[in-house]
């Protein structure tokens, strides 16, 4: 699923509080980073 058409089914949502929909679509937004962390 790509990103453009995720948020804007977020920003359709009716039933959302303005809250909920900031915070999904900080989610959608967010890029996670995944690695080694090698530590003395």
């Amino acid at each position: 699923m790509n990103r453009h058409g995720l948020l804007q089914k977020i920003k359709s949502l009716e039933n959302l509080s303005q809250d909920e929909r900031a915070y999904l679509i900080n989610l959608v937004n967010t890029k996670k980073k995944y690695g080694l962390v090698w530590e003395d």
